[in-house]
């Protein structure tokens, strides 16, 4: 599901801004194309509601680094962009809404912060019972 979800977080990135811009999902050591998009999971929990319904829960952020003498205004721009882009997202065929969306500039780059929640219901295999054989006897 965490991949789904950060499929779903830069599929939404990507089409609010296009092309222009390099969205990666796996740290890079060196050699970012700017401007650009990090997506990293920051924390993920489950925690067993009722039943075998799970509520998990994954804080994204997302780093903007932008490529303008401008950063700071360059970031502001971007930050408003995400909160309409990531308020929904596809991901498991689904529509998963965003919360808690905060953003931060610091050594002008953006820190954005995103929550999903899901609810999800554990499959169990279902076991049927087994051919039962009765004899009776009808003599009275």
């Amino acid at each position: 599901m965490i991949n789904k979800l950060t499929n779903g977080i830069a599929a939404a990135i990507h089409a609010e801004f296009g092309d222009a811009y390099e969205i990666y999902i796996e740290n890079v050591e060196q050699g970012l194309t700017e401007p650009c998009f990090l997506i990293t999971l920051v924390h993920a929990s489950m925690e067993q509601q009722l039943n075998e319904t799970y509520e998990f829960d994954h804080l994204f952020l997302v780093q903007y680094f932008p490529s303008t003498q401008e950063a700071r205004n360059e970031c502001m721009e971007v930050q408003f962009q995400l909160y309409q882009a990531l308020e929904y997202i596809e991901a498991d065929d689904r529509l998963r809404r965003g919360e808690e969306m905060e953003g931060e500039i610091v050594d002008d780059v953006l820190q954005f912060q995103v929550r999903y929640r899901l609810l999800l219901r554990k499959q169990q295999a279902k076991e049927y019972m087994e051919l039962l054989k009765m004899q009776i006897d009808a003599r009275g």
